[in-house]
């Protein structure tokens, strides 16, 4: 709910309204190093960027405020835990002083830190999304398929169809399409503006990866491995792992500073479908983090994450009894005897609390990029030149979201093919 509140307060200052009227009341403030005459204006498109970075600005502090506070922290008894569990009003007290404060401050830092700070934190957000994704995809297809189960085991094939298999097909077809349909956009774009080679290039590539994904997701190699995925492996989740990295190229070309590599003459055509589809990709990972932060641990290293051995999986199993067998009947969700939490969040917290909050400080930089089209600001220039709005696109933008879209398919076939290739290794819980 709070980076929702900061994502509708960056759309508000976006607008023409809001940008003239923090133009009106906050000039002085904003630019007074810069701004030398009275007849010198401030484009209200730089100032609507500026806001947006300076409220992810806000938001981004606040959540490493946090996840500095509860490093370390290993189980909800902790004193540093009360900081994660409670006090909600006076946390959200304090995201709003944030975010206020950054209007008080000079421009010059944001005009830093829309550069390459926030263009690394939102690429490293697209992988950290890509993974949430792929565990989202498995999880959508295996609950599919439990779905359709159920209802053939009703009886339901007498009386209607079994919509969840429908489901499962009709949305494979969807991603496929995304994926044949931004192929085409961008071989239309390079025949219509005089040929942008890149746009065919990362086309092409990403076609290739998604029949070679699709092609392995299938194959008997990756599928009959036990000691993975193996049999949930199939066309779905490489259809959707091809649709997002396929949109990572899309959106790199909407927002070419290269006119030949644009897909729109027009920037704001295009834009807000492109943002509108990214902030789904971003709060489908964000709150899929935060369903299923207990199994993810990235940024921390707790005692048991890492790739068992066979060896080390049978160990484990004949020592459980030992040390289970005594408090088993406590691990039901009953809450220990003198404290307020169950046995599992005394004994280990569920997720990492300083994770889950670096997590979130990726969203907000990767949600200031998308809203502000990835653009770099000028500030000096936008001031002295009555031609320019203060924000370009960006080719180092360009650049991230091609090499983060590569990534994406070097990521889902490690996920494929690593099981099979270390068949002495657990990847299940991995």
């Amino acid at each position: 709910m709070f980076l929702l509140l900061a994502t509708l307060l960056s759309f508000l200052f976006l607008t023409d309204w809001a940008s003239n009227f923090i133009k009106d009341n906050l000039q002085k403030v904003w630019f007074s190093s810069i701004i030398i005459g009275d007849g010198e204006t401030i484009p209200p498109q730089m100032v609507g960027a500026l806001a947006v970075y300076r409220v992810m600005a806000g938001a981004f502090v606040f959540h490493i405020i946090l996840a500095l506070c509860l490093v370390g922290v290993k189980n909800s008894t902790d004193t540093r835990a009360k900081i994660q569990n409670s006090g909600m009003c006076i946390k959200f007290v304090l995201y709003l002083v944030l975010i206020v404060g950054m209007f008080f401050l000079p421009a010059e830092p944001f005009e830093y830190l829309a550069g390459w700070p926030f263009k690394l934190g939102g690429a490293l957000f697209i992988l950290v999304q890509l993974v949430f994704l792929v565990s989202f995809s498995y999880d959508l297809y295996d609950g599919l398929l439990d779905l359709a189960q159920e209802q053939e085991e009703r009886g339901q094939t007498e009386r209607t169809c079994i919509w969840a298999n429908w489901m499962i097909l009709v949305m494979t077809l969807f991603f496929y399409g995304f994926c044949l349909a931004t192929f085409i956009l961008l071989v239309i774009m390079h025949t219509k503006k005089g040929g942008c080679p890149l746009a065919i290039t990362a086309g092409s590539l990403d076609l290739a990866l998604m029949v070679a994904v699709s092609r392995l997701s299938i194959s008997r190699h990756v599928r009959d491995a036990t000691n993975g995925p193996g049999e949930s492996n199939g066309v779905f989740q490489a259809s959707m792992i091809s649709a997002y990295a396929c949109f990572q190229v899309l959106s790199a070309f909407v927002n070419n500073p290269n006119e030949q590599c644009h897909m729109w003459g027009d920037v704001n055509q295009g834009s807000t479908f492109m943002k509108a589809l990214g902030l789904v990709f971003t709060f489908v990972a964000v709150l899929w983090s935060a369903i299923r932060s207990g199994s993810n641990h990235f940024f921390e290293k707790s005692k048991d994450t890492g790739y068992k051995s066979a060896e080390d999986l049978e160990a484990s199993e004949s020592r459980e009894p030992l040390n289970n067998g005594a408090a088993a009947g406590e691990e039901d969700g009953t809450v220990v005897e003198g404290t307020k939490h169950t046995r599992d969040e005394v004994v280990e917290v569920q997720y990492s609390y300083s994770q889950f909050h670096i997590m979130f400080a990726l969203a907000c930089m990767y949600i200031a990029n998308l809203l502000t089209r990835w653009g770099d600001i000028d500030i000096k220039e936008g001031v002295k030149n009555d031609n320019f709005n203060g924000i370009s696109d960006s080719n180092l933008s360009v650049g991230l979201k091609i090499g983060a879209s590569f990534m994406c398919f070097a990521f889902y076939m490690w996920i494929m093919l690593a099981p099979p290739c270390f068949p002495d290794r657990e990847f299940n819980d991995a």
